[in-house]
């Protein structure tokens, strides 16, 4: 996701000139209903998306919007059967009759998938319905259309399949270094306990489906609306305002948080990791790291709405604690004695730790700076104020006072934020001028130039990249290449050249020329593609990426369908009648630095990785079969899993090439600060058994 910083704009992720007339007016509160909505998002895509014409008769084709609606509500058709399919299928959809009234489709849709549900609830099968024979196996697939079942007998036999699958599982992970007898030995003692775990698993999710905190319709009217939106491109999307708030969150410096973190233990419990110090569960003064969450009760507008942790994964469970609807709540905890307790907290603004930016210099035969760019976040408090770039900046200057002689910035996984960021970010490495070419629907295209004159580093730099480094992380890293500025290593980014703005889904004039009022609005909002841009030769990484200088193998080959490529809706890369000149930095010593790195892949580490990722890719294939037989499950799954242990310790062995450490003035503070220095620590780690930073530093030492 993109974003382009505006002066005093909060929610624009792009410059866009907003010009609309005073003749057709919506009421600030937004329309509630899906016509309505859906009017005012055709009108906004209309007016401002890329595509030309943006008319939606043109764009949105019904029967995708049907099959993808019904897909996205079941995706693994454990709920809905054939029959209801066909016949949700047959019912009309046409955009003229959806901005009319006609939501038949949609209403049909509801009715079916909560009457469903609430059978499924029922069933029991899923309460303690005795079972004395089991499927002999599952198939699980990783595409996106669901096969969906003939008969409720069907139906019945794949949640068997489902439930012995995780009760196979959870006896698996509880000792994965067991015998096979031990195996059985454990599935005897214990099956009816994982059986009655699996069961209160699924009936909270399908209780979580019925219950949803912006209520069953309206989550799936947002979510039917959302899938209208995509066929105009992936990235376009309709928000509800939950939605919108955890976006600007995901993307920001400090986020609205209770203030610890979570992980889960072997045992499937859901713990306290960390206490953020100054946050909420610190300054409670009753939370433990290790306390085991039990029960949170979240205040909402609605009223109290309980969660039970044992049932949720720790996806889910750091969901349910983000959600902008919940500010307070009531977490029951287990303390590691078997007491328990209440604790009552409110969300705090923090610091986001998954956004922090700092520098560590590895020190070995050179001395390499090296800092991880988590995503090219913005201060929307504040749009005037410090933010990524600025950040960036400063880790610098400290590394440079240690003598840092090369610089590592590491993009890999890096989904993008905001492209002015990543301009500024650039500008740190480019004394001044152009930096690519930027086009919207209508007018000439605007060529986009350093911010500012002078470099914070011009020393020798690598940026690390992957098939996760998207948008602002390609901009950033293809205007280094068009200047010979940076070695590019490690694989092809993930193709997405376009930029996109978040707008209120109102059509009054007096609040989109106003940015400024936009975050007083309790509206639902449209984030649309707005932007295409171009490198310096007039040419677009759009569904292509930015290849590296240095190709490094992957653990999991890509396939034809990974990154922006894999989107149907996916714009068409192309190219503009403009090439722009520059004085580059000066040549690369790429060819002598790819054959040294490539005479390192066939054996050590690399070449391991491979013969492991050789055996480990059935995993990944698009249709993975298993036994339900206790033997053969158990002996797949810990064939598989010392597979993955071993591709662990390949991928996170400790190098001995250099050590981690931290400028002399964080030092300082760590001495004053524990939990900075835990911080610390963990990062330091993370660095010294990285397999692709250690290779980042041994190209860095081959060019010092």
């Amino acid at each position: 996701m993109l974003r382009h910083r505006a002066s005093r704009i909060a929610y624009l992720l792009i410059l866009l000139p907003v010009f609309v007339t005073a003749s057709v007016m919506a009421s600030p509160a937004g329309q509630t209903g899906i016509p309505g909505r859906a009017a005012t998002m055709f009108a906004l895509l209309e007016r401002y998306h890329i595509r030309t014409p943006a008319d939606a008769r043109t764009i949105v084709k019904p029967d995708l919007v049907k099959r993808d609606f019904l897909a996205a509500v079941d995706s693994s058709g454990f709920f809905l059967m054939k029959d209801d399919v066909d016949r949700l299928m047959s019912i009309p959809l046409r955009v003229d009759g959806l901005l009319s009234g006609d939501v038949v489709f949609f209403d049909a849709t509801v009715i079916t998938l909560r009457e469903r549900l609430l059978q499924m609830q029922a069933d029991p099968l899923l309460h303690n319905e005795k079972i004395n024979e089991w499927p002999a196996w599952v198939e699980f697939h990783s595409g996106s259309d669901p096969s969906y079942t003939k008969t409720p007998t069907e139906r019945r036999e794949r949640w068997k399949k489902l439930l012995r699958h995780r009760m196979l599982l959870q006896a698996f992970f509880e000792k994965p270094d067991a015998t096979v007898a031990e195996f059985q030995a454990l599935l005897d003692k214990k099956g009816e306990s994982y059986l009655a775990i699996a069961r209160k698993r699924e009936l909270a999710r399908i209780q979580r489906k019925l219950e949803h905190p912006d209520g069953f319709e309206k989550s799936l009217s947002s979510l039917f609306l959302n899938i209208i939106s995509s066929q105009y491109d992936p990235h376009t999307a309709f928000f509800s305002m939950s939605d919108r708030k955890m976006m600007e969150e995901s993307l920001s410096a400090r986020a609205m948080t209770y203030g610890f973190t979570i992980s889960r233990s072997t045992g499937g419990e859901i713990r306290i990791e960390r206490l953020i110090p100054g946050g909420a569960a610190d300054r409670s003064g009753k939370l433990r790291k290790q306390d085991v969450l039990l029960l949170a009760e979240l205040q909402e507008p609605a009223g109290v709405r309980q969660v039970h942790f044992a049932d949720l994964s720790l996806d889910e469970a750091d969901e349910q604690l983000s959600h902008p609807r919940s500010m307070q709540m009531t977490l029951t905890v287990r303390r590691a004695d078997g007491s328990t307790d209440r604790v009552s907290l409110r969300k705090q603004k923090a610091r986001s730790e998954r956004n922090a930016v700092n520098g560590f210099l590895l020190k070995g035969s050179s001395r390499v700076g090296y800092i991880y760019l988590p995503s090219f976040y913005a201060n929307w408090d504040s749009p005037d104020a410090p933010a990524f770039a600025d950040d960036v900046a400063r880790e610098i200057l400290k590394l440079k006072r240690d003598g840092m002689q090369g610089l590592i910035l590491d993009l890999r996984g890096n989904g993008g934020g905001s492209v002015q960021e990543a301009l500024n970010l650039a500008g740190l490495f480019i004394d001044s001028g152009p930096f690519m070419v930027e086009r919207q629907r209508e007018g000439r295209p605007r060529l986009l130039k350093d911010p500012s004159r002078g470099t914070v580093y011009d020393g020798p730099l690598i940026l690390l990249v992957n098939g996760q480094s998207a948008s602002a992380s390609e901009f950033f890293a293809q205007i280094l290449r068009d200047y010979d500025r940076a070695l590019i290593v490690g694989n092809t980014t993930f193709g997405k050249a376009t930029s996109q703005v978040v707008l209120p889904l109102t059509l009054d004039d007096r609040i989109l020329n106003r940015p400024q009022l936009w975050s007083q609005l309790n509206i639902d909002s449209l984030k649309l593609t707005v932007n295409v841009y171009y490198n310096l030769e007039g040419t677009s990484h759009q569904r292509r990426g930015v290849e590296p200088d240095i190709v490094l193998p992957e653990p999991v080959a890509p396939t034809e369908q990974s990154g922006e490529a894999g989107y149907p809706s996916a714009l068409e890369s192309d190219s503009i009648d403009r090439k722009i000149a520059v004085e580059k930095s000066g040549e690369l010593p790429r060819s002598k630095l790819l054959r040294k790195s490539r005479n390192r892949m066939s054996d050590g580490r690399f070449g391991r990785m491979t013969q492991i990722a050789e055996r480990l890719a059935p995993a990944f294939a698009p249709v993975e079969r298993f036994s339900l037989e206790p033997q053969a499950f158990f002996e797949k799954m810990q064939g598989q899993w010392k597979d993955f242990e071993a591709m662990d310790a390949v991928l996170f062995e400790k190098s001995s090439e250099y050590t981690v450490v931290v400028d002399r003035a964080e030092l300082d503070i760590e001495k004053m600060d524990p939990y900075r220095k835990e911080m610390n620590d963990f990062q330091r780690e993370r660095i010294e058994r990285d397999l692709y930073i250690e290779e980042g530093y041994r190209i860095m030492d081959d060019w010092l």
